[in-house]
């Protein structure tokens, strides 16, 4: 659409705006139709951190001071929309499960963890129990590992 200001020879119009569709200036026309449009339309959504671990259980059976139990593979999968970093920690302490290792490193919050974990991604990280032979038994002992993602930097 093209707006012009209207000059005329039939009065006075100056001060009034007014518009073409299509005009033409020595045969050729030009046509002023609107422009094409597209509408767009977007749903955003927060960046979500989340990971899944398999096994969520881990029985180590009995162990003695001195002993080591075998190695049991954690896998923890990226299942968020943003790549990830991965920690590890016990709770409660002081239990016998100060002494998980996890890759070889104890406590298990010595663990470098995972770093740059990918969406869809997963890494497995041996966890073993190792009793110290100086260890006090306590009979049955229970913990929880938590790994915990957060955003990759």
């Amino acid at each position: 659409m093209l707006w012009v200001g209207i000059v005329a020879g039939w009065g006075d119009y100056s001060g009034y705006d007014g518009y073409f569709d299509d005009f033409t200036i020595n045969g050729d026309t030009y046509y002023l139709e609107p422009p094409g449009t597209v509408a767009l339309t977007t749903h955003t959504l927060p960046s979500i951190v989340a990971i899944s671990v398999d096994p969520t259980s881990i029985d180590f059976g009995t162990l003695y001071p001195g002993q080591s139990s075998g190695t049991t593979d954690i896998t923890v999968l990226n299942i968020g929309t943003v790549i990830v970093d991965v920690d590890a920690s016990v709770e409660p302490t002081p239990t016998v499960f100060d002494n998980l290792e996890l890759a070889g490193t104890s406590p298990p919050s010595a663990w470098l963890g995972m770093a740059g974990l990918a969406v869809d991604a997963s890494d497995a990280v041996g966890a073993q129990l190792v009793v110290p032979l100086a260890y006090v038994a306590a009979g049955e002992e229970t913990a929880t590992l938590i790994f915990e993602a957060s955003p990759s930097s």
